[in-house]
């Protein structure tokens, strides 16, 4: 799971770059945009998956891909699609909070 997070933050400060994201420029719409962005990203994954996995062993339901993980690597990967979905919107808001902490110093 390290890669994968790993991963998800370079593609994240990639997006940041490609859309010329500032933290200190960032405003709470844009912040709010980038929360969108991630969850329409996370959303378009899992429909790929989902789409991916049916094709690769046939008929395959909802649950069954539910059902099927691991009882420890499951909910890891829940956690990292979580992280996947917020990590745009969470730089921004890092990089924030590292401006303001600097100008009080």
């Amino acid at each position: 799971m390290p890669v994968m997070f790993f991963a998800i933050k370079y593609s994240a400060k990639f997006l940041l770059r490609l859309l010329s994201v500032r933290g200190k420029e960032a405003k709470k719409e844009s912040i709010n945009d980038l929360v969108i962005i991630g969850s329409i990203a996370l959303l378009e994954m899992l429909i790929l998956e989902f789409v991916l996995a049916a094709f690769l062993r046939g008929s395959y339901s909802f649950s069954a891909f539910f059902r099927e993980m691991d009882a420890v690597a499951g909910p890891v990967y829940i956690a990292m699609l979580a992280v996947f979905a917020f990590m745009p919107a969470g730089l921004v808001v890092m990089s924030i909070e590292h401006a303001a902490a600097e100008m009080s110093l």
